[in-house]
């Protein structure tokens, strides 16, 4: 399936409540398409689930973290990348 259309279908299931599966699927998807945009956008949506819906906020660090070395060109995601490791670090403590 292609990335985006994959994406789109995580989303669908996200919006309808079904958070831990959309977390599996984004970090599926994270995994098959690990030079694709929607790779990062998949981690970073991983890690706001996690941090805000599941209060997961070692996990959110987790993805936050895979995305900072991601192989896909992201310096205009850079500052948000940073500001939701800082948000899911305050969460810990």
């Amino acid at each position: 399936m292609p990335a985006a259309t994959w994406l789109e279908i995580i989303r669908s299931i996200k919006s309808q409540q079904h958070f831990d599966r959309a977390v599996c699927e984004y970090e599926r998807l994270a995994e098959n398409y690990p030079a694709e945009k929607q790779s990062l956008l998949a981690l970073l949506a991983a890690g706001r689930v996690c941090l805000k819906k599941l209060n997961r906020p070692e996990d959110a660090l987790k993805f936050y973290k895979t995305a900072t070395p991601s192989k896909v060109p992201h310096l205009d995601w850079e500052s948000n990348i940073q500001a939701s490791l800082q948000d899911a670090g305050r969460a810990l403590t």
